[in-house]
């Protein structure tokens, strides 16, 4: 059984590697093929910068596309560690993708994977995915189900908890019937 938690929670981390890794990617790498811009798109965006960083908050219908990557949520959040640049009006280079929080119907897209739920918190600087409220994540062989999941890409591990009856719930295909047919069969 942890075989197939540890392979399905992988999967769920390589669906988000793309969603750390699309949204927080600054540049190209040597030898390596590039990467498709991730646009963010939403009927609000407001701005709001401090000295350390900026703040971007989207509102209604919001979507991210991206390098083998689409997901949308209600509102998301995302903060950014300020570079160099000028401090009184908030422009500047950015050093880095703090955090990124989506809120209420979040939908998470890659490869024939889906996840679902009502939040989710990428903290890219970790390689970590945060699912809360009703988290589900499906592939073409389970679901996994929960009250709150957490992924970590580093430690290859996925953590799924429970919370108030609700238990963790891996869901997979049929197995084939692996009873004996003999006369002995209820031995």
């Amino acid at each position: 059984m942890m075989n197939g938690v540890r392979k399905y929670g992988w999967t769920w981390l390589c669906l988000t590697s793309l969603a750390i890794g699309g949204v927080a990617h600054a540049g190209g790498d040597a030898g390596v093929a590039p990467r498709e811009d991730t646009v963010v798109t939403s009927e609000h965006l407001e701005m709001v910068s401090s000295e350390a960083y900026n703040h971007f908050y989207f509102k209604k219908n919001v979507e991210i596309r991206g390098n083998n990557l689409y997901a949308s949520s209600d509102e998301m959040e995302v903060v950014v560690r300020r570079g160099t640049g000028d401090a009184e009006t908030g422009i500047g280079e950015f050093s880095g993708v703090q955090e990124i929080v989506l809120i209420g119907n979040v939908v998470i897209k890659q490869s024939g994977r889906e996840a679902t739920a009502e939040k989710a918190r990428i903290l890219p600087m970790e390689e970590q995915v945060i699912l809360t409220g009703n988290p589900k994540v499906i592939d073409g062989e389970g679901v996994i189900t929960g009250e709150e999941m957490i992924l970590n890409k580093n430690a290859r591990r996925a953590i799924v908890r429970g919370k108030d009856g609700v238990r963790p719930t891996l869901t997979l295909p049929g197995f084939q019937d692996l009873s004996y047919q003999g006369d002995d069969a209820n031995d």
